[in-house]
């Protein structure tokens, strides 16, 4: 029975622990509000941060040993760190506070770019500045170059057949008008099909070569958040109310214990 009493006695009610919190009110109260108005302070003096993003295309060829992965991109580029971004982007990157390179699951040719800074006009610039120099990549130069090459010299043999079948062609309708060529085993219309089907080929082949001179190219135009993203001023003051608070009734239940310890004699 003794034990059951003196356990009782060493429990610590709800009310003690109420009666301990209205006691250190002011500590908690005081420490709680210089949080929060210090979180709310520096929140809104820190510089607003503003986040765009775009995809990148890289280009890929025929010859499939010769393609380079979005995966393999992103490792060519590296860590993006203080030094390399000075590097990468010379003309913004006092002002740009980071840069992101994810690689698509579904995509081998494909790279999401998110770019966050200081300033807004910035991010354009930067996009641009990355491009230009994912393109100075070794690697990327000699793969572009070797495959405009190929389609360089596609569109001179197309050019080439098409203008001695249209030759042909002129040729064969003079002797014909002439009445020196029997017009057995000969049939424009296939002929003017087959100049038809070059022109449009090379046509093709021109528009590929024209849009690999670009190399690694947007697929969409830059998307740029018009509020900042950070700081997050709300979530800032609420977090800081938070721990504080805890930490003031924390405070507040080790003082009480200190007191208690050196005033033994106090119940």
């Amino acid at each position: 029975m003794e034990q059951m009493n003196r356990a009782n006695e060493d429990e610590i009610s709800l009310y003690d622990l109420w009666i301990v919190i209205l006691k250190r009110k002011k500590l908690i109260i005081g420490l709680f509000l210089f949080a929060v108005i210090s979180a709310a302070i520096i929140s809104f003096l820190m510089p607003k941060i503003y986040r765009g993003d775009t995809v990148l295309r890289i280009p890929q060829f025929e010859i499939i040993s010769s393609n380079i992965s979005s995966k393999d991109l992103i490792d060519l580029i590296g860590k993006i760190d203080n030094e390399r971004l000075a590097k990468i982007l010379p003309k913004t990157s006092i002002v740009i506070t980071d840069i992101k390179l994810n690689a698509f699951k579904d995509s081998k040719d494909k790279i999401e770019v998110v770019v966050e800074s200081k300033d807004k006009n910035a991010i354009l610039i930067a996009v641009s500045e990355l491009i230009d120099y994912t393109n100075t990549i070794c690697l990327v130069k000699l793969t572009v170059k070797e495959e405009q090459d190929k389609l360089s010299k596609r569109v001179a043999e197309l050019s080439w057949v098409l203008s001695a079948s249209k030759e042909l062609l002129n040729t064969y309708g003079q002797l014909l008008k002439a009445g020196k060529l029997l017009p057995v085993g000969f049939n424009p219309i296939e002929l003017n099909k087959r100049i038809a089907d070059i022109s449009l080929e090379k046509q093709i082949t021109e528009q590929s070569l024209q849009r690999l001179s670009a190399g690694v190219s947007l697929v969409r135009q830059v998307e740029i958040r018009n509020k900042p993203v950070k700081p997050r001023i709300v979530m800032n003051i609420a977090l800081s109310g938070v721990i504080s608070l805890l930490s003031g009734i924390f405070l507040a239940f080790f003082l009480e214990f200190f007191e208690r310890i050196k005033s033994p004699e106090r119940t």
